[in-house]
């Protein structure tokens, strides 16, 4: 059941983007019964999914070119679900704003990160600027992703370029 999602997920996506509505409202089946955060990293001609369940990791490549196909590059059972549960369930995500970004930066770090619990979700867009709320996630993927898949968060690096925006 959790496994049908995918399909989902990559449809409503290419149809309707990465937005609140056309993920819930287009596609409200993905999301019943179920928690998971699902994190889309875009670069210029691909973008990488990371759905994040209490059962599993799984990474898939998109390609955003005409004619790719979505393919999974990395799955793995969750070595730690009740780490998984404190992390989703000790996010307060109402309190987080649909989009941080450092505007002093055209390119770079571009995450939409999706937390979903039961038929509840909150998107949140993340460009280029550090959060301390957001670290967890990404720090507890990266802790089961291969070296090669880690998500790059550095918290000082990320900082120092939100203070040199000012």
């Amino acid at each position: 059941m959790r496994i049908i999602y995918f399909l989902l997920v990559t449809t409503c996506i290419y149809f309707n983007g990465f937005s609140k509505t056309s993920l819930y409202h287009h596609c409200p089946e993905m999301f019943k019964d179920t928690s998971k955060i699902v994190i889309y990293i875009e670069e210029i001609a691909n973008a990488l999914r990371y759905e994040l369940t209490e059962d599993s990791l799984r990474i898939v490549y998109m390609p955003e070119t005409e004619g790719g196909k979505d393919s999974v590059i990395f799955q793995t059972s969750m070595p730690d679900k009740q780490g998984f549960k404190r992390l989703l369930l000790n996010k307060n995500i109402d309190t987080l704003k649909e989009s941080y970004s450092n505007n002093c930066i055209a390119d770079g770090l571009v995450l939409n990160i999706v937390f979903v619990r039961g038929n509840k979700e909150k998107s949140v867009n993340i460009g280029n600027c550090y959060l301390a709320d957001i670290a967890p996630v990404i720090k507890f993927l990266n802790g089961i992703s291969p070296e090669s898949l880690k998500i790059w968060y550095d918290k000082e690096i990320l900082l120092k370029m939100q203070q040199d925006c000012k």
